[in-house]
């Protein structure tokens, strides 16, 4: 008997040694909240240098913050278990009346306020909830830590770019070069000039473990004779000093930072929206340095956004805004990419698109595209890369409209991409869509009385008319549309165009002679149907010059002075200009509207937009893994809608129905058993009568 328990104590204990390295686990949630996307896997499984993640935490933190250590040290497991070597982490729980080991200030993490609610009282409590990242001898840091941020998200967004940064700068032949050229006379117009040497001599001194010590410093004193060879090789800004005889001096003040991809000035003398000429100061200075070598070094992928052919501007013109005419402004667009990518103008008229960019926004062109720029977007297609057009398809007719007066007249938009979208297979009607489940406008009117005004032209884009088969769209639960137009595939049997989202099936359009944008005056059509309004295309591209003859190159105003004059190159092609005729790869993703992509649409008020074109950046940029992790945690569970009848129905049956059904059971259950008593009653008088 000792024996057989001493066995089964002994299989006890190999089973639980075993079960330290054999052991697994199953993620039963709908959508795998509690696994690791792929990417952060194979991240993580192909470090090359070693890696440590330190938590910094409070002890006994408040609601909801109290479920933040087993939530990070759960996630943290993850990675080390599908991680080489190369992983560490630790967990520090801080303890404010102790010493301890390792201060959080050391990493530049500090306490935060967070609210502490107890016994119906609200308390402001200060603590610890960051995270900093080592590599080698760089480090990142997340100060404060939400308790609702999606963690594996953050996690993996901030060891990509260390892992980047530190491939890039290992990769260099010759270090990043920062060299400060100031003309002496320069120090006559301020004396904080003289102070610029300092400043980026010690900055570069403190950041340059950062960069692994590939960080140069050089101070250079410039003679008038040498401007013009600063101004071939670097195009340098050249400042005119005129003295009090009216004579003119040429001078130079600026940082050049020079590598192996070329180089990048930083003026010092700037002007602001005023006109005012302004010097950097110090922070001003250190911010652009940091900012232009890390787009060196390339830590960051390069989105673009073209700003000729009358798009919307990158930045708001400042005097429109001061005079308080409206003008549609892409800030929250721009704040949404420098989050992890670097922000691009392109301008087709300089006849190519750079090699470094990887995905192209276009939002509302208004000035047609010629012949040979929409070569240059086909080519740039078919290389590989992806587009985002967000197209308006009507405009105001301003020559015969006059809104102050309610008049309005509209009229197509001819931009010149509906043969090119056409030969990929998609359609781009010139209408505005309408929907009878739009956005309801509440207002009070001068009478104190709520009014309620259906926007026919906002549609309101429910769950189930989302394509949630597409990672691009996981997590968008509604989304809110403004002066869509159709875009849809013109074959619906190819199946390489996917529709993103739909109107409810009671949409309809409006052609541009017969639109009005004014609520009262929209009458809904007799026939109504779902409409698409946004489309998705993947690889199976085929030029839309092929076959053709490829447009000629655009001259500039100096190449037609001189022939012989080497012409721009679009980006990736051969000097002869080899057609791509075909391509498997590529992305196309085409919106029915501007308004997609600006800040009237993309705000924190309408966070499912948000999340959607988070989304769609990072799906058309090549990281799709984002998508997938940006999607765990949240779940869609809309209210079905249902007809008044049956509403009523269900309302009516749960205050009236239930109870007569509770009632009549309880009269079936008393009725079985009256009948099994009666039954009882009758055997023992039968049996009585026997005897």
């Amino acid at each position: 008997m000792k024996l057989k328990t001493a066995l089964y104590i002994l299989v006890i204990i190999l089973l639980n040694i075993a079960s330290t390295t054999l052991f697994f686990r199953i993620d039963l949630t709908e959508n795998k909240s509690y696994s690791l996307s792929q990417g952060s896997k194979n991240l993580v499984a192909n470090l090359e240098e070693p890696l440590t993640i330190k938590v910094f935490l409070s002890q006994n933190l408040p609601v909801p913050y109290n479920t933040l250590e087993r939530d990070i040290r759960d996630i943290l497991m993850e990675y080390k278990l599908k991680a080489n070597r190369h992983f560490n982490y630790t967990i520090d729980l801080i303890d404010k009346e102790k010493e301890n080991s390792v201060k959080p200030e050391t990493y530049n993490i500090y306490p935060v306020n967070i609210q502490n609610i107890e016994q119906d009282e609200v308390k402001v409590v200060s603590a610890y909830i960051g995270m900093a990242f080592i590599h080698g001898d760089l480090i990142e840091t997340i100060p404060a830590i939400q308790y609702n941020e999606n963690l594996e998200l953050i996690i993996t967004k901030n060891i990509r770019k260390l892992t980047e940064k530190t491939t890039s700068l290992l990769s260099m032949k010759n270090n990043i070069k920062t060299t400060l050229y100031i003309s002496p006379i320069m120090y006559k117009v301020s004396s904080n000039i003289k102070n610029y040497n300092n400043s980026v001599s010690n900055f570069i001194d403190s950041v340059g473990s950062e960069y692994f010590n590939r960080l140069d410093y050089d101070f250079v004193e410039v003679n008038e004779r040498d401007i013009p060879k600063l101004e071939k090789d670097y195009g340098i800004t050249t400042l005119n000093l005129t003295d009090q005889n009216d004579n003119t001096t040429k001078a130079v003040a600026s940082v050049i930072i020079t590598s192996d991809q070329g180089s990048s000035n930083i003026d010092l003398i700037v002007n602001d929206i005023f006109g005012r000429t302004t010097l950097l100061d110090d922070e001003q200075l250190s911010n652009e340095i940091s900012s232009r070598i890390d787009k060196m070094i390339g830590v960051k992928t390069k989105i673009g956004y073209l700003t000729s052919n009358g798009t919307i501007p990158m930045n708001q013109n400042q005097m429109l805004a001061f005079s308080g005419q409206q003008e549609p402004t892409i800030n929250n667009l721009t704040s949404i990419i420098n989050e992890n990518y670097s922000f691009a103008a392109v301008d087709l008229k300089e006849g190519f698109i750079n090699n470094d960019i990887k995905t192209l926004i276009i939002a509302k062109p208004t000035e047609k595209f010629s012949e040979r720029e929409l070569y240059l977007l086909d080519q740039y297609l078919l290389k590989g890369n992806s587009l985002l057009l967000a197209l308006d398809q009507v405009t105001m007719d301003m020559e015969n409209s006059n809104p102050n007066y309610g008049i309005e007249k509209y009229m197509p938009l001819d931009h010149g991409l509906y043969e090119l979208l056409k030969n990929y297979g998609i359609s781009l009607n010139q209408n505005m869509v309408m929907d009878m489940n739009s956005f309801k406008q509440i207002q009070r009117d001068q009478k104190g009385s709520i009014q309620e005004t259906q926007i026919y032209f906002a549609p309101m884009v429910q769950h189930q008319n989302i394509n949630q088969d597409l990672d691009v769209l996981k997590g968008s639960s509604e989304l809110i549309t403004f002066r869509m137009t159709e875009v849809k595939a013109l074959d619906r049997e190819d199946s390489t165009v996917k529709t993103l989202f739909t109107t409810s099936d009671k949409g309809w359009t409006v052609e541009p002679d017969k639109l009005t944008l004014i609520p009262a005056m929209i009458s809904p059509s007799g026939e109504m149907s779902k409409i698409s309004l946004g489309v998705l295309k993947d690889g199976n591209f085929t030029s839309f010059f092929k076959g053709k003859e490829i447009p000629a190159k655009e001259l500039k105003e100096k190449e037609e002075e001189d022939e012989g004059t080497e012409s721009n190159l679009i980006s990736g092609v051969t000097e002869d200009e080899a057609l791509i005729e075909s391509s498997e790869k590529g992305k196309l993703m085409v919106l029915g509207s501007s308004d997609m992509i600006t800040d009237s649409i993309l705000s924190q008020n309408y966070q499912s937009n948000v999340l959607f074109m988070q989304n769609s950046i990072d799906y058309l940029s090549g990281r799709e893994d984002y998508t997938q992790m940006r999607s765990k945690g949240v779940l869609n569970r809309p209210m079905v809608e249902v007809s008044t009848i049956k509403r009523n129905f269900i309302k009516y049956f749960n205050i009236i129905g239930l109870p007569i059904i509770v009632a009549l059971c309880g009269l079936l259950s008393y009725l079985i058993w009256l009948n099994k008593k009666n039954r009882i009653k009758q055997l023992f008088m039968e049996s009585t009568n026997e005897k």
